[in-house]
């Protein structure tokens, strides 16, 4: 879903079909709580740059194919179990938003969107 504002385009959020790319590059803090025992639980939180492409983007009749540059911010948390002092497997939840990227239709006509995904990880990890 894309929600659309400005000329050309209807107000409101539309339905959409084509294609959306994020590329971000992002600089993260976290802390983790040391409780003393194997479950370590974390937050996190981030923010950078995010490039929002949509390639031949069909919306409220409008094409789209544009791309711009924003702000981007994350923010988690989850909790690592340590299977060694070194290894521990990794759950995680995590939000991703960015500024609304300003693009315009294949007519000219300016409008905004926005990108925000949640994010549900699991993986492992390695502490030096």
């Amino acid at each position: 879903m894309t929600r659309a504002t400005g000329l050309g385009v209807a107000a409101g959020s539309r339905d959409a079909e084509g294609d959306l790319s994020v590329l971000a590059l992002m600089a993260n803090g976290a802390y983790d709580f040391d409780l003393g025992i194997s479950w370590r639980p974390y937050v996190l939180a981030g923010a950078g740059v995010a490039q929002v492409s949509l390639n031949d983007v069909t919306a409220a009749g409008a094409i789209v194919d544009d791309e711009a540059f924003v702000m981007a911010f994350q923010a988690g948390l989850g909790v690592n179990y340590a299977l060694t002092d070194n290894w521990s497997l990794e759950l995680g939840y995590r939000f991703f938003s960015t500024l609304e990227p300003e693009l315009d239709d294949a007519a000219g006509n300016p409008f905004d969107s926005q990108v925000a995904t949640h994010n549900l990880l699991f993986g492992t990890r390695y502490r030096f």
